[in-house]
Formats: structure tokens, sequence, C-alpha cells
């Protein structure tokens, strides 16, 4: 495709209608962990990959460690998460999340996922297969 911009405007529009999609579908659970969006990505990584440094996070999220920073400290305030001393570096903080967010956590993200493969049942198992594969490209591609 030569000219790429109209095919991109409407990718922007699909993006944008995928995840007022998926929000509206999200909205009864807001509830349960009122967040703000990014709080709902720290939280993510944490979940993920365990108690994990302020530094881990940042590096996850490709954000500054001072963003990450304030993310997990209004978290930690909050009660979401907790913050301990690396056993092997007392220097160094890991982040875990609290018990009462990793229940709550579990319920949000079956719903999560209920709502997207709801989103995605329209594609067949190849087309859902070569998507995610262009997908991952894309996100790897972020970083460069």
């Amino acid at each position: 495709m030569a000219d790429r911009t109209q095919a991109l405007e409407e990718m922007l529009e699909g993006f944008h209608a995928m995840k007022s999609c998926l929000a509206s579908r999200h909205r009864p659970l807001e509830g349960k962990l009122p967040l703000t969006w990014s709080q709902w990505l720290v939280l993510g990584v944490i979940a993920r990959k365990g108690p994990i440094p302020v530094s881990g996070i940042a590096d996850a999220l490709r954000i500054s460690r001072s963003a990450a920073t304030q993310s997990v400290n209004e978290l930690v305030k909050s009660g979401h998460a907790k913050k301990a001393p690396d056993e092997h570096d007392a220097r160094t903080m890991r982040v875990s999340l609290s018990s009462k967010t990793q229940k709550a956590l579990s319920t949000v993200r079956k719903a999560a996922l209920a709502n997207m493969r709801k989103l995605f049942s329209a594609l067949s198992d190849k087309e859902f297969a070569q998507y995610i594969t262009l997908h991952r490209k894309l996100a790897r591609g972020c970083g460069k």
C-alpha cells in the first residue's frame, strides 16, 4: 500500500471502538478496584511477574522510573500493593500485590478475559493466530 494514511486513520478509529467496547463491558467491575489506567497497568505487571522492583515495572511498561515510583506509591498508599526489602539486596524494594487486591484482580481478570474472548470470537482460529503474531511484532516494535 503506497499511501497508508487512510488505513492508519481507520485503524485508530478501530482501536478506539475496541477499547470503548471492552470498557463498556468492564464498567460493572469498576467498583471492585477503582483505579486509573496507569495503576491497572502497574498492577498487571506486578501480578504477572510477582514481587518486582520498581525498575522492573518501569522497564516492563517502558516508562520512567519516577513515573513507576509515583504509581507504586499511590498503590501502596491505597492498600493495593505493598513494598518489602529484597531478600538478596536490602537496598532494593520489591513490590507485590496486597491479598485483597489479588482476590479482586483475579475476579476482574476473569471477566476481562471473557470480554476479550467475545471481542475476538469474530476471528477464526487461523485469523486469531495471525493477529497474535502481528500484534507481538508490533508490540516489540514499539520499543524501537
